[in-house]
């Protein structure tokens, strides 16, 4: 018990302890929210009738039978900037757009 307490006191120790557990508290809030437009219903029936899915489901702590956003990544964020920037150049009101900012 004095250990734990001896690093509880220590600043640098507590605040690394704190930021952790806060990023698994997040990813956990995230792995909750469903992306919208997916039928819920049919595909936990595919995960509970594939013994691979339903692996890979308990392997991903339930995200992917929710579909949630962190299953998701960042790889269609990145996808769709990069085909904005590319329509950008091609379409005129898209590059007046990116011209204007955020404004």
């Amino acid at each position: 018990m004095e250990k734990l307490k001896a690093i509880w006191n220590s600043k640098s120790l507590r605040k690394k302890i704190l930021y952790t557990t806060a990023i698994i508290v997040l990813y956990r809030l995230l792995a909750q929210i469903s992306i919208p437009g997916v039928n819920l219903a049919s595909l936990q029936a595919i995960f509970e009738s594939n013994q691979f899915l339903n692996y890979f489901s308990v392997l991903t702590g339930g995200s992917a039978e929710n579909f949630s956003i962190v299953l998701m990544g960042l790889g269609p964020y990145i996808n769709a900037s990069i085909i904005m920037q590319l329509l950008a150049v091609v379409v005129p009101k898209l590059e007046e757009l990116k011209k204007e900012g955020q404004s």
